[in-house]
């Protein structure tokens, strides 16, 4: 019976797994398609003036007339330039709306779920396209109309695709990058447009009724591959936390937890939460996030300028030739196909090695900013020089700087912040780069001349971009240390203010619980990682742990052993507990308990609970010098069992100091999975001869007629 649950079980995973990739797919198309078109709209700019919007002469005059007059306004001001000047307002006022409004989507993400959102989604899909689709001389507006709500529906589509990358657990930041790579690639449909509607195959109307029929699509993939905070038609699987290392060790603790917290946090006023980092706060006034914020806020300027600017800038180059322009912009569009494989692999180097330390996490975060910093700046170097020549490295460095930064940032997000938040944090981040952007409504005057006006971009990202640079890189030196061979890594605290004067459990914790729950946020702040603690008495984890009447599925209790002051602590944590490969394995295989022993009123603490559950055996030297420890508990074996044993359970000490107490060998990954394997076969064995040793006494009984 329990092979056939088993089997059933490992189909179910396979099916949902099979489900998920299915949904990536799905929602990469609808990205492809929705997410990121405003990007592309300048290739309208030469079809818009055929159906006469913004052409009206009195327009033209009237505007011409509240201009201030420059030197180089005093020219004529034609028609013309005025409908470039309004299809590029219109395309600005895309793109903020784009992003400013992603912290609300965010936060409407994280409180009512990505199904829920979407469905709004659909409905401004319909009206930004409809509005596409009635434009005309008269009703010059509705392009505004088109710019608006098709960037708030392409924004939401977008964030409720990167909220979906946290169904999966390793592959969150490839997925994430891929989306971002599906985005920045839609820019070629309006190029696509623009040549369709050359060749008189189809006119904008019929295009802007194709894309409104793709919300069928959008309500399809809403009720099939996302979910909301309804109990109603929700999916039969949720996002994916193993690897975020929270402090959870069971789906009734954790509810009974998590809500109970969440009722605390809710219950604090605004400030509050702020001043003490509580909730989303935690995550959103991290050094880590605040550097990825800024930095795609910097740096991705550049990029969103030079598609707001590119059309009149080459038009300039060319010499106002509309037909050599026409192709540049379209070549430019296109290019943008080349994110689909730039942002995945950036999101493949972010995750390179990154579930060995932190130290690794923050040096590929540093290199990957520190490449798209120099491609930026080149970027703005290329685009000061007016010349036929630098037309294409341009548009070949601008593809692949805003594919990294995007589809970096994103993964990052992704990756190293839990999803409980994604929704939020990745809004908030949006948003902020949308009120950067703003500063473009200032910055497209300059293009008037344009052998200039890339200039205050390039000092923009030098003296923004090179400050964070400088930030990032030595945050990577000072958590470097962690890991190296002649380094302890004890030295990290001092460089990190709030670990100053900050100890894994408070003075004398009688409150088991909040012991345990402080050591699961120190360890998430220190080692950005920690294995699945169990949130309660050390009583409770072994009845925890061998309470199942299935016996594969009881397992042995570990009891780590925490002292900060110990200089091998910090280097076991990063190279061994902490690593994806042992949280991974001890997630199957053990009910992991912790206690610190830093002060000298929880050891004491510490000392009165093991006496109290090992009373009749040898005692363990709980000292400063034995950590840090890993000890293994069991139920007491027949071959131990005496008429003197007072215990139900055994223990054995796996690891302390920094050898095996086994082989005395010094520790290493291998040798501490090795030893733990030992151990669980040991406690299945063990389990196994109880319950038949069990079966033959009850049998005893029932044949001899004994009053057992």
């Amino acid at each position: 019976m329990t092979i056939t649950v088993t089997t059933m079980t490992t189909e179910t995973k396979v099916h949902h797994s099979f489900r998920k990739w299915f949904g990536v797919i799905w929602l990469l198309i609808e990205v492809n398609l929705i997410g990121g078109t405003i990007f592309g709209f300048p290739a309208l700019f030469k079809i818009l003036p055929q159906y006469g919007i913004y052409g009206d002469e009195n327009n033209c005059s009237s505007s011409s007339s509240l201009i201030n007059r420059t030197e180089i306004e005093l020219k004529e001001f034609s028609c013309e330039a005025h409908q470039t000047r309004q299809y590029q307002n219109a395309l600005t006022l895309g793109i903020i709306l784009f992003e400013i409004p992603s912290v609300i989507i965010g936060l409407l993400i994280d409180r009512f779920g990505c199904r829920f959102v979407k469905l709004i989604a659909i409905i401004f899909h319909i009206i930004g396209w409809l509005a596409l689709a009635l434009v005309a001389s008269g009703r010059d507006s509705f392009l505004y109309v088109h710019t608006s709500f098709s960037s708030l529906a392409g924004i939401i589509v977008l964030l409720t695709a990167y909220t979906s990358s946290d169904y999966f657990s390793k592959s969150r930041a490839f997925v994430s990058a891929l989306f971002a790579g599906a985005c920045t690639s839609a820019t070629m449909w309006y190029s696509i447009f623009q040549i369709l509607i050359d060749a008189k195959k189809i006119t904008l109307q019929q295009l802007s009724y194709i894309w409104i029929s793709f919300s069928v699509l959008m309500l399809i993939s809403s009720f099939i591959f996302l979910d909301w905070k309804f109990p109603i038609l929700n999916l039969p699987y949720q996002f994916d936390i193993k690897l975020e290392k929270k402090n959870i060790h069971s789906n009734i603790i954790t509810n009974e937890d998590q809500s109970s917290n969440n009722s605390e946090i809710d219950k604090m006023k605004w400030y509050i939460r702020i001043l003490k980092r509580q909730g989303v706060w935690h995550y959103l006034t991290s050094p880590l996030y605040l550097l990825v914020v800024l930095f795609l806020s910097i740096l991705l300027l550049p990029g969103i300028f030079l598609a707001v600017t590119w059309y009149p800038w080459v038009y300039y180059i060319t010499k106002q030739d509309t037909i050599l322009t026409n192709k540049y912009t379209f070549a430019f569009n296109l290019s943008t196909i080349s994110a689909i494989l730039i942002c995945p692999l950036n999101g493949f180097l972010l995750g390179f090695k990154a579930d060995k330390s932190k130290k690794q996490k923050l040096l590929n975060i540093s290199l990957m900013q520190t490449i798209s910093w120099l491609i930026n700046i080149v970027s703005c170097i290329v685009c000061m020089f007016a010349q036929k020549s630098m037309i294409i490295p341009a548009l070949i460095i601008n593809c692949f700087a805003r594919a990294t930064i995007v589809g970096g940032s994103q993964a990052v997000v992704a990756t190293f912040f839990p999803s409980e938040y994604i929704g939020t944090l990745t809004g908030v981040m949006w948003t902020v780069v949308g009120s950067i952007v703003t500063v473009q409504y200032g910055l497209v005057k300059l293009t008037d001349d344009v052998s200039r006006s890339w200039r205050v971009s390039l000092l923009l990202c030098l003296s923004s971009s090179s400050s964070s640079l400088f930030y990032t890189n030595n945050i990577s030196l000072i958590l470097g240390m962690a890991n190296d061979d002649d380094d302890d890594g004890s030295d990290i605290s001092n460089y990190d203010i709030d670990l100053i004067d900050h100890s894994p459990f408070p003075n004398d914790c009688q409150n088991e619980v909040q012991g345990i729950e402080f050591l699961c946020q120190y360890f998430m702040h220190r080692y950005n990682a920690c294995p699945t603690f169990l949130i309660g008495s050390l009583e409770e984890a072994c009845q925890e742990a061998f309470s199942s009447i299935i016996i594969k599925e009881r397992r042995p209790v570990l009891v780590y052993i925490h002292h900060d002051k110990n200089l091998l602590t910090n280097r076991f944590c990063w190279n061994i507990l902490c690593s994806e490969m042992i949280i991974d394995y001890l997630l199957e295989n053990y009910i992991v308990w912790p206690w610190d022993i830093t002060f000298e009123s929880n050891r004491n603490i510490l000392i009165k609970i093991w006496n109290k559950i090992f009373p009749s055996q040898t005692s363990i030297d709980f000292s400063l010098e034995q950590c840090p420890m890993l000890i293994g508990i069991m139920r007491e074996s027949l071959y131990k069992k005496d008429s003197s044993s007072t215990s139900e359970y055994e223990f054995t000490v796996l690891f302390k100091n920094e050898t095996l107490t086994s082989t005395e060998e010094t520790f290493s990954l291998k040798s501490i999975l090795n030893e733990l394997s030992i151990f669980k076969e040991e406690c299945d064995d063990n389990e196994q001869a109880l319950v038949s040793h069990g079966y033959l006494f009850i049998y005893f009984c029932l044949i001899f007629n004994r009053n057992c």
